[in-house]
């Protein structure tokens, strides 16, 4: 899926949902990287979400650390 370039796809795709709702990371990230991980079926995709994740919530000044551990957990 990476060298295909699907990867970069759904992560493009999950940064505009989380940045188009920053408000609500803490809500949307973990749901975003639960539905990658049960489309893509692997939970290698969540690695690829974490950088974008913790972008999103700094720019909001919120901790990263709850919607990382939550992303990994969904």
């Amino acid at each position: 899926m990476q060298v295909a370039g699907g990867m970069d796809y759904l992560v493009s795709l999950a940064e505009k949902l989380l940045r188009r709702q920053p408000k609500y990371v803490t809500f949307l990230a973990p749901v975003v990287t639960y539905f990658m991980t049960l489309l893509a079926g692997t939970g290698h995709t969540a690695f690829s979400m974490l950088p974008v994740i913790a972008e999103v919530a700094k720019e909001q000044g919120i901790r990263p650390s709850r919607q990382l551990s939550i992303a990994v957990v969904a």
